[in-house]
């Protein structure tokens, strides 16, 4: 996997023109425990592996992230792995978080789309701010 940037606009990471979120953002939105949301991505890892062997390896990244010097298990989610997995959470709290979220990714897609447009109307200044930042940012 590429390099992941947050994009704090729509909360939301990118990596090779893609958005993604993270288990811990679904926990947190759903008020679910980290530990239960991991294993009920594994669990749909392992359901689907059995019908759809390139589902998960497409759609579900493990990762980690440090918290207090330590590091935890995380998994990165495409719109569809998110979707996937929520799509099975259930109450109104759900239904308008599942509605906000599908329309976040939308959000963050329009806006991935819109700076590779830039990039290659741009090519010059692309390269010039690449070079000049080390770790350039979405403005």
């Amino acid at each position: 996997m590429g390099k992941l940037v947050l994009n704090p606009e729509f909360n939301l990471y990118e990596c090779g023109g893609n958005p993604l979120c993270s288990s811990r953002q679904v926990a947190e939105e759903f008020g679910k425990r980290h530990d239960n949301v991991l294993q009920i991505i594994r669990e749909a890892i392992d359901t689907t592996s059995n019908f759809a062997p390139d589902f998960s390896g497409a759609n579900f990244f493990e990762s980690r992230y440090k918290d207090r010097g330590k590091f935890y298990p995380e998994y990165l989610l495409t719109k569809d792995a998110f979707s996937y997995i929520v799509m099975g959470f259930t109450g109104k709290k759900a239904a308008a978080f599942k509605i906000a979220f599908i329309d976040r990714f939308n959000q963050m897609e329009r806006f991935i789309k819109s700076l590779y447009a830039a990039k290659l109307e741009h090519p010059a200044f692309t390269e010039a701010v690449m070079l000049a930042h080390e770790e350039p940012k979405h403005y």
